[in-house]
């Protein structure tokens, strides 16, 4: 089965409106493990409410290899080939969604938004 990692991108606004690092989550500011993707969505919904209105996520898939334990390598992984979607929260409300996977051209996939509860949070300060 498949786990969600996300972390807390950090802005630089010295490098541009638009620009988020994606930090490792071992090192972001704020980051979760879920179990399916539509839970991301009510938890950047908490951060963006408590960093403010526009903040950048990253996403990457792993493996479980255990309940509620991603492979030894996720982060690794993380440095190595970078989080696979990136979540704009825009003014107005609205979320851009830019998914890397396969190639794809950003924003091209539809996800099931369905709610649910984090494995792991660290919320952020």
């Amino acid at each position: 089965m498949a786990l969600w990692v996300m972390a807390l991108g950090e802005k630089d606004e010295s490098k541009g409106p638009t620009y988020a690092e994606g930090v490792n989550p071992v090192h972001a500011r704020a980051s979760a493990l879920v179990r399916d993707f539509g839970d991301v969505f009510p938890i950047l919904m908490e951060w963006r409410q408590k960093i403010g209105q526009e903040i950048t996520v990253y996403v990457m898939s792993t493996l479980e290899i255990a309940d509620d334990t991603p492979a030894h390598d996720t982060y690794e992984a993380w440095d190595r080939f970078g989080p696979e979607i990136r979540i704009d929260s825009l003014e107005g409300g609205y979320l851009r969604v830019s998914d890397y996977r396969y190639g794809d051209q950003p924003g091209d996939r539809a996800f099931d938004l369905g709610v649910g509860i984090p494995i792991q949070q660290r919320k952020p300060e």
